[in-house]
């Protein structure tokens, strides 16, 4: 028969293994998952680091073009077109998605070719007919358009009809 004592020495020897080996794994494991981690984060910052410094210099790479492009508006403008259309009507047509920067741009060059601006008309995002409206097919006479096709007949029509209401009033 086997004793108790001999029980409680093994289940002791047991556990005192156990203790000693979870000691020394996490001592060891701690140490490298440690290590790994802040090799990985130094990583990290310094590519942190490379893309705030890239963003940076594209930033005010953009700024110099921004600002370059303010002056070549002003300049050439003085330049180029000044007085051009003394006293001719001129209405603004903008497509959709103009930026009202680009608006303000185009505004102060026709200021400076003498222009009498008419008004500015600022196009429906619906206009970019990115899908076929069907309706809008049957009102144009078209049988299944392609959205490129319905695109180009609108624009066409849309020029015609301001050419026709930049045309002279007939005489009567």
């Amino acid at each position: 028969m086997i004793n108790i004592r001999y029980h409680i020495v093994s289940i002791t020897a047991v556990f005192l293994a156990l203790g000693i080996g979870v000691a020394l794994g996490s001592t060891f494991l701690d140490r490298a998952t440690v290590d790994l981690l802040e090799n990985r984060i130094g990583s990290a910052e310094v590519r942190i680091d490379a893309t705030e410094a890239e963003n940076e210099r594209l930033t005010e790479q953009l700024k110099a073009a921004d600002e370059r492009d303010a002056s070549l508006i002003v300049l050439a403008s003085e330049d180029l077109v000044a007085d051009h259309l003394t006293d001719v009507p001129v209405l603004l047509v903008a497509a959709p998605g103009v930026g009202q920067d680009r608006l303000d741009a185009l505004n102060t060059v026709i200021e400076r070719t003498g222009a009498d601006l008419a008004g500015t008309i600022l196009l429906s995002d619906r206009l970019a007919l990115d899908e076929v409206d069907d309706g809008l097919a049957t009102d144009l006479g078209l049988d299944e358009p392609t959205a490129p096709e319905l695109r180009r007949l609108v624009d066409d029509e849309l020029t015609a009809a301001l050419a026709a209401a930049a045309a002279p009033a007939p005489d009567e």
